[in-house]
């Protein structure tokens, strides 16, 4: 007689350690100021970007314009949930980072809208000069793009601090004998 084999046991990562969390946001960190582009991460961003074209599309062309963009930050907020779930702060904290990146990648598409110098996958239509366009904003593409650049600095350094202190011993606090 044949008997079932038991199931087998979820694969599980090692939980992320605070300095391999922090060296790996001081390398992606150094590849955003040096580069527009951060190769293997940008190449896979781009092609959730496309794909979320295709996914949102069944729900009409305005949510197929803004579904490349939205699943940018689909994706990253799943993996940020996901490793939450399993009480892996730090490990969710690579899915903020991935998402912070990600703000600084649109941020750089979005400040194209107007100038439309970016190569475009298959040559179609430049998403945020049909975003802005329609909100009759055009004109502030590069403040804008500014505007989400600085808010990824600012999140990237907030992360950073996060992690720094996660998980350090508590000083004491000061309490004085005289109360």
């Amino acid at each position: 007689m044949n008997t079932p084999l038991p199931p087998l046991p979820a694969p599980t990562l090692p939980a992320l350690s605070r300095q391999a969390f922090l060296l790996g946001l001081a390398v992606l960190a150094m590849l955003m100021w040096f580069t527009d582009f951060v190769p293997v991460l940008d190449h896979f961003n781009l092609a959730i970007h496309e794909s979320g074209h295709l996914l949102f599309a069944i729900l009409g062309n305005t949510m197929s314009l803004y579904g490349g963009t939205l699943m940018q930050f689909v994706f990253p907020l799943a993996v940020t949930w996901h490793f939450w779930r399993l009480q892996q702060p730090l490990s969710a904290a690579v899915g903020v980072a991935w998402g912070l990146e990600n703000v600084q990648y649109v941020a750089y598409y979005l400040a194209d809208a107007r100038a439309q110098q970016l190569p475009l996958v298959g040559g179609g239509e430049h998403d945020w000069f049909n975003i802005l366009s329609r909100w009759g904003l055009l004109q502030w593409d590069t403040r804008l793009a500014t505007l989400l650049n600085l808010a990824s600095w600012i999140g990237m350094a907030v992360l950073a601090w996060w992690a720094w202190s996660y998980g350090r011993p508590q000083r004491p606090k000061f309490t004085s004998k005289f109360r």
